[in-house]
């Protein structure tokens, strides 16, 4: 049977689970276009090529898989750069596939001609151009492992026109075994650093952790709860893993962040980087006589840690979190930490207060945290919101909490604007997704609830904490006035 490119190009990615792409059709693109189409997978439709970027940003976000986009030659591939940026600095699995003129043309001036090869590579993990047409599965299927390798990253694949429409015997294809996020690399942390780290957490008054995606990235949320609750450690995570613990749980004291950075003695930082986010783990922001811990599954990130580290750790967030939580058993126990805890609880008590007060202003126009506030009253427990950039991005961050792993998307570490509506409707397929599939490869994504329950008035929303590990409660406010406890859903 003889296939084209363009066929070999659809089928690998069908071969790979991909069942949906997001893009604007144009040449030498279309005929892939019409190939995935055929094949039954969802082409989504944008109007700019950089909102394709940004849409398979947030649906690899919210899924865990690669989000991949499409592009035509020339401008249409270089209006991906900056989505495709964003995702390089937010190290999101972007998988993005930009038609370019005829190879066999090469600079002889032919129809839209550039090399977008070297303008992608800066902003991409990896990046390489098909030269045969028969290669392109190897080529497909090396994106999708380079994208969700290690520390996730945006990829690039160049597909000129000439290698699309060339015909193949497909005896000649060889097809790899499909990406399985089950069979993924998981380094463990070596038995010297597990105990290294535990003597630390058996001598540390005040600790903090410091979580970021890295966490969700590895699937390990509920590993980072088990290791929270099982030594009563107060956590923090960064804006784009916000979610990763519900952040009404008894250990999380949101307002009291500067406070528990500034006195903190030990500091672990477990699945980001440490940049300006967290004002690189440093003083003044941070204790400058504590003790630091990093695991990263990224041995560069390690290497060029902006303080030192006392221990650092190159392992996979899941992992790790179990062996030390097996570690933690006897030697740490939550009581040790009930002295710190209660001087977080009561910053975060009194700054909430005052904070109640602010988001209740009632000055007309409307005051941005006051809108913020009405919307985190509206909102059902497991929205997915998608903030944009500037102001707004800031005022929702002081208002609105959230309660579930990867339903807070933002202008993320590159702040990039203009990232709010495709976000939202990269989400809103991911969701889809989630329905007609009722399940995904790693940890599902809780759409908004399809039962048409009406919207939840949240009250109490910081618990008081009773036993070290107490699972959180939250009583929101039924149509009729009475507090109910609304289930955790699962899957």
């Amino acid at each position: 049977m003889t296939l084209t490119g363009s066929d070999l190009v659809a089928q690998a990615l069908r071969r790979q689970g991909v069942d949906t792409f997001f893009y604007i059709m144009g040449a030498p693109m279309l005929s892939v276009e019409a190939a995935s189409l055929a094949l039954g997978m969802r082409g989504i439709d944008v109007r700019h090529e950089q909102a394709a970027a940004m849409a398979a940003h947030a649906y690899a976000r919210l899924l865990n898989r690669p989000g991949i986009c499409m592009a035509a030659s020339g401008p249409g591939t270089t209006n991906l750069i900056t989505g495709v940026a964003h995702a390089f600095v937010d190290c999101t699995p972007v998988v993005a596939l930009g038609g370019s003129s005829p190879a066999a043309l090469s600079g002889h001036g032919a129809f839209q001609e550039i090399d977008q090869l070297a303008m992608l590579a800066p902003c991409t993990k990896w990046s390489a151009r098909a030269h045969h047409a028969e290669r392109i599965p190897e080529l497909v299927d090396r994106a999708i492992r380079e994208a969700m390798s290690g520390k996730p990253g945006p990829v690039y694949l160049d597909l000129p026109g000439d290698v699309l429409f060339a015909a193949v015997d497909e005896a000649r294809v060889a097809w790899p075994d499909p990406w399985d996020p089950a069979r993924r690399p998981r380094p463990a942390a070596s038995g010297a650093d597990i105990e290294a780290i535990a003597d630390l957490l058996a001598t540390a008054e005040k600790p903090v952790i410091v979580a970021g995606m890295g966490v969700l990235w590895s699937d390990a949320e509920a590993e980072l709860q088990a290791f929270v609750e099982a030594t009563g450690i107060p956590f923090y995570t960064t804006p784009q893993s916000r979610g990763a613990i519900p952040e009404d749980h008894a250990l999380c004291y949101l307002t009291a962040r500067a406070t528990a950075f500034r006195e903190a003695d030990l500091i672990l930082v477990l699945g980001t980087r440490m940049n300006y986010i967290i004002g690189h783990a440093s003083p003044p922001r941070f204790n400058a006589a504590a003790k630091v811990v990093r695991i990263d599954i990224d041995p560069g990130e390690i290497a060029t840690s902006p303080r030192r580290l006392d221990v650092g750790v190159v392992a996979d967030a899941k992992v790790a979190l179990a062996q030390l939580t097996l570690a933690a058993r006897g030697r740490v126990s939550p009581d040790r930490f009930a002295a710190w805890r209660d001087r977080l609880r009561g910053q975060n008590r009194s700054k909430l207060d005052e904070q109640e007060a602010i988001l209740g202003n009632d000055a007309t126009p409307i005051h941005p945290l006051r809108l913020c506030r009405e919307l985190r009253d509206f909102m059902a427990r497991d929205t997915i919101l998608c903030v944009d950039g500037q102001e707004i991005l800031n005022y929702g961050r002081q208002a609105i909490p959230t309660f579930e792993p990867r339903h807070r998307l933002n202008s993320g570490t590159f702040g990039t604007m203009g990232v709010g509506l495709p976000f939202g409707l990269g989400a809103k397929v991911a969701c889809l997704r989630h329905e007609r599939h009722g399940a995904r490869h790693a940890g599902p994504p809780q759409a908004a609830d399809p039962s048409g329950h009406q919207p939840q008035r949240w009250l109490d929303r910081r618990p008081e904490e009773g036993a070290a590990g107490a699972r959180p409660r939250l009583h929101p406010l039924r149509p009729d006035g009475r507090g109910a406890r609304l289930p955790r859903r699962t899957g």
